[in-house]
C-alpha cells in the first residue's frame, strides 16, 4: 500500500491526464503536492482524504467560545 494517490485516482481527482495539466489544478485549488523525479505530482492519500470528508470545511466553520468568560456577577 503506497501513502500516495495513484495515477489513476490522481486523474480521477484532476480530471486531467498530462501531469502538467494535473499540477495546474492542484495550485488552483491549493492541494499541496511534491513533485516526482519523473515529473509527475505526488498527493498524499491522507490529504485527499481529509479534504474530501470535510476536514478542511469543518476547521473553517470552528469558532471558540469565550461566553463563560463575559459572565457577569
Amino acid at each position: 500500500m503506497t501513502v500516495f494517490l495513484s495515477a489513476p485516482e490522481l486523474v480521477a481527482l484532476t480530471e486531467y491526464q498530462r501531469p502538467a495539466d494535473q499540477m495546474r489544478w492542484l495550485r488552483a485549488n491549493k492541494w499541496p503536492f511534491e513533485v516526482s523525479r519523473k515529473g509527475t505530482p505526488k498527493v498524499l492519500k491522507a490529504e485527499m482524504l481529509r479534504r474530501m470528508m470535510g476536514g478542511e470545511e469543518q476547521r473553517r466553520k470552528w469558532q471558540p467560545s469565550f461566553d463563560q468568560f463575559n459572565k457577569t456577577g
